[in-house]
């Protein structure tokens, strides 16, 4: 039979520090404190310092589009940014539009709009990350030329 080395029973006050996650003190095999050179008792070791938080990932950041402007209805649109990934979409006026990953910070989306000329928001959307937005103007379609 194996010999069964004696423990002490830790107190209630100590349970909740160990609770807490602060390190519980040891004690001798008779459950006396360990006494420190001085004869007093030995104070607890200090609770580890927290880890660090990870930083706040950036959001997307849109340096330019090109081209700014063009006539209704379609327009290929071409967004230089940075601080994004490969799941990451363009925006145009707040629908997500089937994103190109041309190279580093270059993406694609082919625009087919119905909506009226005027001035509409460009953003790029990383997970729940949104960047600036960068204005975008469509122009009113040309007239059609008339039969001769």
């Amino acid at each position: 039979m194996a010999r069964r080395t004696w423990m002490p029973t830790p107190t209630q006050a100590e349970n909740d520090r160990a609770a807490e996650g602060e390190h519980v003190i040891d004690k001798e095999h008779d459950g006396s404190p360990i006494l420190d050179d001085s004869g007093r008792e030995r104070p607890p070791d200090p609770k580890p310092p927290d880890p660090e938080p990870e930083p706040e990932p950036l959001p997307p950041d849109i340096s330019s589009i090109t081209p700014t402007s063009a006539p209704l209805p379609d327009v290929e649109l071409i967004v230089y940014a940075s601080n994004y990934d490969d799941s990451a979409s363009i925006l145009f006026d707040g629908a997500a539009q089937p994103t190109v990953h041309v190279a580093d910070g270059v993406l694609r989306a082919a625009i087919s709009f119905a909506g009226l000329p005027g001035v509409y928001d460009v953003e790029v959307r990383d997970g729940l990350l949104l960047s600036n937005a960068v204005p975008f103007t469509f122009e009113p379609a040309p007239e059609p030329e008339p039969e001769r």
